[in-house]
């Protein structure tokens, strides 16, 4: 790869490229990030638990808002508990990691007494309720079912082909290409909001998925997208 001696002050940064220009902060962070990262065959088998979270839109649709959001608070309190369990119990613990460990990021499955980490399905979980909470029904279902497909692509192709980095993150074009073909796409067969809306909402989920923070994916982009269409439906009434 041919580099320039000039400072590089675009947006993407080559996966092969080492950038002394980084600042400390953003350098450590998305250094960690990297250390975080499992192998990229369980990382297709957790987008594939992931998308077992799709019975998720499927099964609350039929029950309606009131009765769903009941059933998804219980089992977020669930998932919680869980949590907490496996930060404090030993055996609890090694129950979980001797069964889901390949599938889990390293501080997903941290030292019992160590700090209190949610799992990547806590957070699915959570953030299904979150939406289900605050928005309209079809704006919560259409919101969740498209972030997990689109995150499902985003993860498979920015692991396996992606090579052009956002900088200051893990995050590849590649990926954030894959996440606004198949998210739009997902919003299109769902056919409740205009096109435009459609682009716009996943347009800004793709960008929310770039950073590593604030708050986990799982739930940052999601919702993101909800208020997306929420404010677009409401300015265009």
């Amino acid at each position: 790869m041919t580099r320039s001696n000039e400072p590089n002050t675009g947006v993407f940064a080559s996966s092969e490229e080492v950038s002394p220009r980084r600042s400390a902060g953003a350098e450590s962070a998305a250094t960690s990030e990297e250390r975080h990262e499992i192998p990229y065959s369980d990382e297709l088998k957790r987008k594939a638990l992931h998308l077992l979270a799709l019975i998720i839109p499927l099964g609350i649709w039929p029950i309606g808002k009131t009765l769903a959001a009941i059933i998804l608070g219980a089992l977020a309190a669930v998932a919680l508990a869980a949590d907490f369990f496996r930060a404090r119990s030993r055996r609890f613990s090694a129950a979980i990691c001797r069964y889901f460990e390949f599938m889990m990021r390293p501080e997903e499955c941290s030292p019992v007494g160590g700090p209190f980490v949610l799992n990547g399905a806590t957070w699915v979980i959570l953030s299904s309720a979150l939406l289900v909470a605050i928005f309209p029904l079809e704006i919560a279902v259409s919101s969740f079912t498209t972030f997990m497909i689109a995150d499902a692509a985003a993860a498979i192709v920015g692991r396996g082909v992606g090579r052009l980095r956002w900088r200051h993150s893990t995050r590849t074009v590649e990926g954030s290409s894959a996440f606004l073909l198949v998210g739009l796409a997902v919003m299109l067969l769902f056919g409740w909001t205009p096109l435009w809306i459609s682009i716009l909402a996943v347009l800004a989920g793709a960008a929310a998925e770039i950073p590593s923070r604030p708050l986990n994916d799982n739930i940052r982009v999601p919702v993101v997208i909800a208020i997306v269409i929420y404010v677009s439906q409401y300015l265009s009434a």
